[in-house]
């Protein structure tokens, strides 16, 4: 159950990693903490994980970024329940 569990939300994303999309999107334009351009904003709530996309941005076609992003959080998952399992 807890291997395929992550596959049952193929292609979803929570409602900070949007937030945080559109404002690594922006940041990669040069418009740094504005969730709508021309306007300031403290509505980031994870400023690393923002960097991190921010970085994605610069370095890979936008719209591979969310297929990059969902891998990424997927090999997570699984690194942390080899650990689980190595540590039980």
């Amino acid at each position: 159950m807890a291997i395929a569990y992550p596959f049952l939300f193929w292609g979803y994303f929570a409602g900070d990693t949007v937030i945080n999309l559109i404002y690594a999107k922006n940041a990669a334009l040069g418009n740094y903490f504005e969730f709508n351009l021309g306007q300031k904003s403290a509505g980031i709530t994870c400023p690393g994980y923002m960097l991190y996309f921010t970085l994605l941005f610069k370095l890979i076609p936008e719209r591979l970024i969310p297929l990059v992003i969902q891998i990424g959080c997927y090999l997570a998952w699984y690194l942390f329940l080899l650990v689980i399992f190595f540590l039980a």
